[in-house]
């Protein structure tokens, strides 16, 4: 990225400027580019949106803070990133207080949900959502 920035600092304020130094064709490159990528890696194709679902649900799993999950994901509030991702989140090691601020920022969200509410392991009760 570094090497890039160089390269185009000052014909383009874009990292990857097009030809003409604009921003780059956004269907472009997610129709053709994400394409190439895909068959280059011989993985078969999905939308490029799963990259996303798939970068907060690992994030989730590996116990990042939620707040900086949020941040990355570009979501204002922590409620948009457990109405979609609340099922991933492990609540088996979480302390109480923890529990409590989820509860909290859930509440809203409680009746909307599809699924089950996760449970914590050791009692096999919800986890208070």
């Amino acid at each position: 990225m570094l090497k890039q920035r160089e390269r185009v600092q000052l014909r383009s304020k874009y990292v990857f400027p097009n030809e003409s130094g604009a921003a780059p064709n956004v269907r472009w490159a997610t129709d053709v580019v994400w394409r190439r990528i895909l068959a280059r890696a011989e993985v078969p194709h999905r939308p490029i949106g799963q990259c996303r679902h798939s970068f907060a649900v690992l994030a989730l799993k590996q116990h990042k803070p939620l707040n900086w999950i949020q941040r990355q994901m570009g979501h204002r509030t922590l409620q948009m990133l457990l109405k979609h991702y609340w099922r991933w989140i492990p609540t088996d090691d979480l302390s109480t207080e923890e529990m409590s601020s989820l509860e909290s920022a859930a509440a809203p969200l409680a009746s909307n949900h599809a699924h089950p509410l996760p449970t914590r392991p050791e009692t096999g009760t919800e986890a208070g959502w």
